[in-house]
């Protein structure tokens, strides 16, 4: 009963989507747009601008169950998390974000920060922010929270990653599907 209440009226933006999609081709696969037509509701040639949870959550599962059928499902998820970066610097405004993380005066914080408005502004389930634990430790408390954990997670290295900070790990500890925190950590200037 609680899924059911919490996800009703759940949705999450066409971005979502897009970057997933971009990250494995999918606009240029015909095996898995029908696929995505035929059991999710989503026709890749007419997208929505916004998707109701329980869509884009059964494109994120038949995702990782097409590319990653030999996997966990939570590591296809946090796989498919963290190519969805890759995928987002294809879209528009991801190609205008990558050019602002290059600047490289940006400090780690307000990377972050724009990040987590970014996570805020595509769904609106839960609400994200990030927390100082220390000069290189931030945590994302993520309560009843649509995106997926692990690909969460995914999403969260690849940042770390692409920011290029040293010794840049992202950690999930988890409550439950939708109650869980994103551990940012990185090694200062001096290697500690």
């Amino acid at each position: 009963m609680r899924n059911e209440q919490l996800e009703e009226g759940w949705t999450q933006k066409y971005i979502v989507l897009e970057a997933t999609c971009k990250a494995k081709n999918c606009f240029d696969d015909p095996q898995i747009k029908v696929m995505m037509l035929e059991k999710c509701g989503v026709d890749l040639n007419r997208p929505e601008a916004i998707y109701p949870y329980k869509t884009v959550k059964a494109v994120m599962n038949l995702l990782a169950e097409h590319y990653y059928p030999t996997l966990p499902p939570e590591e296809g998820q946090y796989r498919l998390g963290y190519e969805t970066l890759e995928g987002y610097r294809r879209t528009i405004m991801g190609q205008v974000m990558s050019a602002i993380l290059k600047i490289k005066f940006i400090p780690p914080e307000r990377i972050l920060q724009s990040a987590v408005k970014g996570l805020n502004d595509a769904d609106n389930s839960g609400v994200r922010q990030l927390v100082k634990r220390g000069p290189t430790a931030y945590t994302i408390p993520c309560r009843q929270d649509s995106l997926d954990p692990y690909r969460t997670w995914g999403i969260s290295q690849a940042l770390l990653d692409t920011i290029g900070l040293p010794g840049g790990k992202a950690s999930l500890n988890r409550s439950d599907e939708y109650d869980f925190d994103i551990n940012l950590n990185w090694q200062d200037k001096n290697g500690k």
